[in-house]
């Protein structure tokens, strides 16, 4: 299995905890702390949530059955920017659950008692929310439901304490009713607010292992990694070669697009093309997405789709891979 602790790529400033799996040394009642700040999680008492292989991309998951108790970090912290992903059972909530919390004190993510959102704590302008990069009011913090694994992104520019770490559960008052029922996978933790290259970074971090794509606005998934180069070819209509019934190719028209680019990819992690490989295929043909140019600032969204298959060159030896293929810009 991949070592994910040493992924260089996961960003390290003001990093306060980083809940994840690791092989030999994760298990059913604890997760252990990967930021360097020994902030374990762990049940007590038994009746720990259930760590389960192959949930999400191969990756393992703990499932929270609306009944057991919650992994536990006692010690206070302050935090301010934090990346969770995990996802709800059902379509709706039945109850209030509980995602993440300080153990008696400090909310963060606790869901109404119904409907698919999670619950406004009024803590006014300075807080941000997101789902898969996009932004929700405070008043519709739409959650990740139907099994269906986000990345929950919150952003609060002053801080909130909680006395602790508290996953799977709203605190320790009502907490029988109070508890998740779903699946947990990963969490990053920071005292400060990420800067772009942050987020895109982390955003990065979970497609390589989860596949789990970012959004923008509009529903279109994100392609998660920048180019090293871009190269902007003229306007005109997309045309390919088919083989009628006679046997003589045939030019066919595809469309008109506003400019197609070239995607060079040099020396990248195998896991990076093998999640841009999982993207291309999912959208390949008439699938669109959306490229963010990040020449510019704020970045420029491109509308388009893929235009040719991927092209590979690796190293079994040295695991790095260059890639490249062509999308053009749609309406």
């Amino acid at each position: 299995m991949v070592d994910w602790t040493k992924k260089s790529i996961v960003p390290r400033n003001g990093l306060l905890a980083w809940h994840q799996y690791e092989m030999a040394a994760s298990g059913h009642d604890i997760i252990y702390d990967y930021s360097g700040n020994t902030r374990i999680v762990q049940s007590t008492g038994g009746n720990s949530p259930v760590l389960q292989a192959n949930v999400l991309n191969g990756q393992p998951g703990w499932y929270f059955d609306g009944s057991v108790n919650p992994l536990i970090y006692n010690g206070s912290i302050l935090w301010k920017h934090i990346f969770i992903l995990a996802s709800h059972e059902d379509a709706a909530f039945n109850l209030n659950r509980g995602l993440l919390s300080g153990p008696t004190s400090g909310d963060a993510l606790v869901s109404n008692s119904s409907g698919d959102t999670f619950f406004n704590l009024s803590y006014g302008s300075p807080f941000q929310y997101r789902k898969n990069g996009v932004a929700f009011a405070e008043n519709n913090q739409k959650a990740p439901m139907n099994n269906q694994a986000a990345v929950i992104e919150l952003t609060h520019t002053a801080g909130i304490p909680m006395d602790g770490i508290q996953i799977g559960q709203q605190r320790t008052l009502d907490s029988g009713a109070r508890d998740w029922k779903g699946w947990f996978f990963d969490d990053l933790i920071y005292d400060v607010i990420q800067p772009e290259l942050g987020v895109i970074n982390a955003y990065r971090y979970f497609a390589m292992r989860y596949w789990v794509w970012q959004q923008n606005a509009d529903g279109l998934y994100v392609f998660p990694f920048i180019p090293n180069k871009t190269t902007a070819v003229e306007i005109d209509q997309e045309n390919y070669l088919s083989e009628p019934y006679d046997g003589d190719p045939k030019a066919l028209t595809r469309g008109v697009f506003k400019g197609q680019y070239q995607l060079p990819f040099l020396l990248r992690e195998q896991e990076e093309f093998l999640a841009a490989k999982a993207f291309h295929a999912q959208h390949y043909r008439l699938g669109k997405f959306v490229y963010r140019d990040y020449r510019y600032y704020p970045y420029k969204e491109v509308k388009c789709r893929f235009a040719s298959p991927i092209r590979e060159q690796g190293s079994d030896v040295t695991y790095r891979f260059n890639y490249s293929f062509e999308i053009v810009e749609v309406d």
